[in-house]
């Protein structure tokens, strides 16, 4: 056994980074199988407005707060703007809740935004209409609700805008 197991260390260098993965017991550490279970695919599809109830609708409440002027075109007539979006998300998930005491009392955890659900609250008056130049994403802040009896999860996404929007000059006074 000790043959094999030095074997797996030459060959695989990835199996002793593994190792770090798992406890004395040979199991994963708690909030790596939090990850795992939470985003398992026999479990949670992203695509799926998670809700249980399809006609109920879903509540997200975010602000948006200015972080930077970065310039002003009056010619162009349109303001590039830094603009910070916090989704404070009371955005309930039905399917992301846990039992913490599964998994070492974790009542919190942050999972990369593309594993879940995420709402459509897009920035559609910008003078850039693609998204993958507009939005910058921040993994998402997952808390259980278990200890309010209840099941799901409330998310927290930050997503941070670098906006440009239109100008109109002709209501300016001089």
């Amino acid at each position: 056994m000790l043959i094999l197991s030095l074997l797996l260390h030459i060959l695989l260098p990835s199996y002793a980074d593994r190792d770090a993965l798992l406890t004395s017991h040979g199991e994963f550490l708690p909030h790596i199988r939090l990850a795992k279970d939470l985003t398992d695919s026999r479990r949670y599809d992203r695509r799926v407005r998670p809700v249980v109830n399809h006609s109920q609708p879903t509540t997200v409440m975010f602000s948006m707060s200015l972080y930077q002027i970065l310039s002003i075109n009056e010619k162009l007539q349109n303001v590039d703007l830094n603009v910070w979006v916090i989704q404070v998300s009371k955005w309930r998930d039905d399917f992301l809740g846990w039992n913490p005491v599964n998994y070492g009392y974790i009542n919190q955890t942050i999972l990369p935004y593309d594993h879940i659900w995420l709402p459509d609250t897009y920035l559609y008056n910008s003078v850039v209409m693609n998204r993958e130049e507009t939005e910058r994403y921040i993994n998402v802040v997952i808390t259980t609700n278990y200890w309010e009896g209840q099941g799901g999860a409330e998310n927290k996404l930050s997503i941070g805008y670098p906006v440009n929007l239109y100008l109109d000059s002709r209501r300016r006074r001089f």
